[in-house]
């Protein structure tokens, strides 16, 4: 029996050794960190690499299931963004592919300060285009209010 990379991915989010701290010493909590901290940085990376095999055998629907699931962790983490995007676009939704796109520079800008990356914001551009393409009209902009040039304030959409 082969078991693939989905399979050795823990269906639950939870959070190892739950409930244990503050029960030891400073030394335990120090010690329980770290190895949350491993864990989850392996569970990302399994459901990276799970993601990645259901794509190589055409799965574009679970292996974006499982990149959502990486990308939930963190928002703000770039290559989880793209995986999300990309698969979305592939799977024909490229309304929803900007959507992601936007959530992603949000958290890339109230997390980090950050804008998104060249190849991000190029990427949002093409689905823009083939938005703009499949509808006859301008893409959709992005939800919230609009900046006013009077005094700071905002106009609603």
């Amino acid at each position: 029996m082969h078991l693939s990379r989905k399979d050795a991915v823990p269906a639950s989010d939870a959070s190892a050794f739950e409930g244990l701290d503050g029960v030891g010493s400073e030394e335990l909590d120090a010690w329980l960190r770290c190895w949350r901290e491993q864990l989850a940085r392996r569970r990302l990376q399994l459901l990276d690499e799970a993601a990645n095999e259901c794509e190589q055998h055409g799965d574009l629907a679970a292996a974006l299931a499982l990149q959502e699931r990486r990308w939930a962790g963190d928002l703000s983490s770039e290559s989880a963004a793209l995986a999300v995007i990309r698969l979305r676009a592939a799977l024909g939704d490229p309304v929803g592919a900007l959507h992601d796109y936007q959530r992603h520079a949000d958290a890339l800008r109230q997390e980090l300060d950050l804008a998104p990356s060249e190849s991000a914001r190029s990427l949002a551009l093409e689905l823009r285009a083939v938005v703009r393409a499949s509808a006859g009209t301008a893409a959709p902009q992005p939800a919230g209010p609009l900046p006013s040039r009077r005094r700071g304030r905002t106009i609603p959409r």
